[in-house]
C-alpha cells in the first residue's frame, strides 16, 4: 500500500447524508479489510442516524484514498469561529467515536487531520480504540496541552429474559405504547433480529 504522503487527503461537505450514501459502496469495502470492525462503524448505521437527526454546524467527511481507493474515513465538525483557533470535533450522534482507516497509515491519517489545528475536541471514545492512544501519543509528541476527563457511565440497555416479563414490570402508559408498536409492527410484517458476526453481513438500505 502506498504512504499516505503520496496522497492527498479529501474533504467532503456533509450538508446531509447524500455524501455518506455517495460512497456507501466504497465504505463498507472498506471495512471489511479492518479488524474488529463492527455495525456502528457502517455508513448504513450513520447514514441512517444523519437521516434521524440532522447534520450540526459544517459537517465534514475527510476521506483519504491511496492508489485511488478509499483508505480512510473521518466524520467531524469544523468550527472556525471558536476563540481558541481552529476546532475540529465529531458531531454526529453516536455513543462512541471512531476514526476508520487501514492500520498501515491510521496513525499518519490522524496526523494529517490535526496538523491544521489548534484545537481538537474528541469526545466519548473509549480507551480500547487505538485511535485514543494515536491522539494522544500525537498531542504529546506535539507538546499539546492534553486534557482526559473519563466517563464511567453511558447509557446502556439491559436487555429482558423475554418481552412480556418485561411489559408485565411496567406499569401504566409506557407499557400501553409499547404494546400498541409492537402489535402494529406484527401487522406490517415479521421482525427478525441477527447477529451481525462479520461486517460483511451488513443489512441492505
Amino acid at each position: 500500500m502506498a504512504s499516505i504522503k503520496d496522497t492527498s487527503l479529501g474533504v467532503m461537505g456533509l450538508e446531509d447524508s447524500e455524501k455518506i450514501w455517495e460512497i456507501e459502496k466504497e465504505w463498507n469495502n472498506l471495512l471489511t479489510k479492518i479488524p474488529n470492525s463492527h455495525p456502528f462503524m457502517t455508513p448504513y448505521w450513520i447514514g441512517v442516524t444523519f437521516d434521524l437527526y440532522g447534520v450540526i454546524h459544517d459537517g465534514k467527511i475527510y476521506a483519504l484514498e491511496v492508489d485511488r481507493e478509499l483508505a480512510g474515513i473521518a466524520l467531524l465538525d469544523v468550527d472556525m469561529e471558536n476563540k481558541r483557533g481552529k476546532t475540529l470535533s465529531p458531531r454526529y450522534p453516536h455513543y462512541f467515536n471512531e476514526f476508520i482507516a487501514y492500520h498501515e497509515i491510521r496513525e499518519e491519517f490522524v496526523e494529517e487531520i490535526l496538523s491544521a489545528l489548534d484545537v481538537f475536541i474528541i469526545t466519548q471514545i473509549p480507551e480500547s480504540s487505538p485511535y485514543y492512544w494515536i491522539m494522544k501519543k500525537l498531542a504529546e509528541n506535539k507538546k499539546y496541552s492534553i486534557n482526559i476527563t473519563g466517563q464511567r457511565n453511558l447509557k446502556s440497555l439491559i436487555i429482558p429474559e423475554n418481552v412480556e416479563k418485561w411489559l408485565y414490570k411496567i406499569k401504566g402508559k409506557a407499557s400501553r405504547i409499547i404494546t400498541s408498536t409492537l402489535k402494529r409492527a406484527k401487522r406490517f410484517e415479521e421482525i427478525e433480529t441477527k447477529r451481525i458476526e462479520d461486517v460483511s453481513e451488513l443489512v441492505d438500505r
